[in-house]
């Protein structure tokens, strides 16, 4: 069961996360896409990084014949907060951590970093 409090591009990803579907918000003009000016892109393609710690940590089940993965473009990625504000790389290594420790077997330098 999803949060009740996800945005439609956040939706997109918990549905697609089951079965590794690859999702797309971008809109198909370079200038539009570039990352440079992500920062106007708006709540249509926002994912708060909790999200997608949450879908990583396995609050979303994979279903039965699929390998479960976030695959996504043209996404700008918040903090936990919400706020915009830059994050740094250690909010993400116990996400990565429990990643690595689950999917040992597709990490096989997991062990030596």
């Amino acid at each position: 069961m999803p949060p009740d409090d996800l945005t439609e591009a956040e939706a997109a990803l918990w549905d697609a996360y089951a079965c590794g579907k690859f999702v797309d918000l971008r809109k198909g003009d370079p200038q539009t896409d570039n990352p440079a000016r992500s920062a106007r892109w708006g709540s249509g393609r926002t994912i708060r990084g909790e999200v997608i710690s949450r879908l990583v940590l396995g609050a979303q089940p994979g279903e039965s014949g699929f390998v479960p993965g976030v695959l996504l473009a043209g996404a700008r990625s918040l903090d936990p907060n919400g706020t915009g504000r830059t994050r740094r790389t250690m909010r993400w290594k116990p996400a990565l951590n429990a990643f690595a420790i689950t999917f040992a077997d597709r990490f096989p330098s997991a062990e030596t970093h």
